[in-house]
C-alpha cells in the first residue's frame, strides 16, 4: 500500500476536534478539497456516506472503526482500488496530537496514487492546520 501521513498539534481538546469529525457536512469548511460530504446514519462503524472531492467524481465511503475522541477510520471504493483513511487523536499535556493517514490499495493503487494521492498529499497539511484553527476557535468562543 502507498501511504501518506501527517500529524499536527493543537491546543484544543480531543472532544472538540472530534465534533468536527462527526459532522461530515462540516468537512468542506476545514478541508477545501472536499466539495461536500454526507453521512447516511450515525457516526459509528458500518455507516456509509458520500463525499465529492473538488473537481472529482462522487465517492462512496464506509466508516470502519469509530472510538470516540480517539480514532475513526473509513474506506472509499474506487474502480480496482481503495483509499483507507485513519484519523487519530492523542491527548497531550497541551491539547491534542492529530494524525491523518491515507493508504492506497488495490490493483490500480499506483494509478490512484498519481491521480488522487498526490493531491491529497499536497493539501493534507493545510486541511489539518485549518481543522486545528477551527477547533481552537470553537473552544475559545465556548469559554466566553
Amino acid at each position: 500500500m502507498l501511504i501518506i501521513d501527517h500529524c499536527v498539534e493543537t491546543k484544543a481538546q480531543p472532544q472538540t476536534v472530534w465534533s468536527f469529525y462527526q459532522d461530515a457536512s462540516s468537512w468542506p469548511q476545514w478541508d477545501k478539497e472536499v466539495e461536500y460530504a454526507n453521512l447516511f446514519g450515525p457516526f459509528q462503524a458500518g455507516t456509509k456516506g458520500e463525499l465529492k472531492p473538488v473537481g472529482g467524481p462522487k465517492v462512496q465511503f464506509e466508516l470502519l472503526q469509530v472510538e470516540p475522541f480517539k480514532i475513526f477510520s473509513d474506506i472509499s471504493y474506487l474502480p480496482l482500488g481503495t483509499i483507507f483513511f485513519t484519523h487519530t487523536l492523542e491527548k497531550t499535556t497541551n491539547g491534542t496530537k492529530i494524525c491523518h493517514k491515507v493508504e492506497m490499495g488495490g490493483l490500480l493503487k499506483y494509478f490512484w496514487a498519481f491521480v488522487i494521492g498526490r493531491n491529497i498529499k499536497k493539501h493534507l497539511p493545510a486541511a489539518m492546520q485549518k481543522l486545528t484553527e477551527f477547533a481552537e476557535k470553537k473552544e475559545f468562543n465556548e469559554k466566553k
